[in-house]
């Protein structure tokens, strides 16, 4: 029988996130935004050794694990690396929000939350994002931590903007 190792079997998953903050509130039509975009990035992330596992678990059907259920955001510098098991400086956390339908031979899935203009309650420079489950809530580190990304900072005005994250994980 063949172990599997998560390092070295599960490396094909793809992650990429898009990030938008909003000149007020959006509108969700299908899969996209609309509405008074201020700035975006759109990154490709890593899968870290947690979220490798959290597939395994599911798979396993492991009694009480959750799937994906939380994105977070925060001001941390230091780049991702496949053993980070938390945002470097997380800010706030909102519920999945809308997932969307596979169907026939797709492979791809999107995560998506709202963070409205008081998430985080200061005006803040947005430089990390993660994708947490299992258990994950709305309380900083909870839960396992599926993937991470750094990137160039986006400012985010308390009181004014909104801010949505799409992340897109495929096969």
């Amino acid at each position: 029988m063949k172990v599997i190792k998560v390092q070295d079997e599960i490396t094909e998953i793809k992650g990429k996130v898009h990030i938008q903050v909003w000149r007020g509130i959006p509108k969700r039509v299908g899969s996209e935004w609309i509405g008074d975009l201020k700035d975006e990035r759109t990154i490709e992330n890593i899968v870290v050794t947690k979220g490798k596992q959290l597939i395994l678990k599911l798979l396993a059907r492991k009694l009480g694990i959750t799937g994906l259920e939380v994105i977070a955001i925060g001001i941390g510098t230091t780049g991702e690396v496949v053993g980070d098991t938390s945002l470097e400086t997380e800010k706030a956390r909102e519920n999945i929000t809308f997932t969307s339908t596979i169907t026939g031979a797709e492979t791809t899935m999107t995560y998506s939350a709202f963070f409205d203009t008081e998430s985080p309650g200061t005006t803040e420079d947005i430089s990390e994002v993660g994708l947490f489950g299992n258990g994950a809530t709305l309380v900083v580190d909870s839960g396992d931590l599926f993937t991470r990304k750094t990137f160039t900072g986006i400012e985010k005005e308390v009181g004014i903007d909104t801010l949505t994250v799409d992340y897109n994980l495929s096969f």
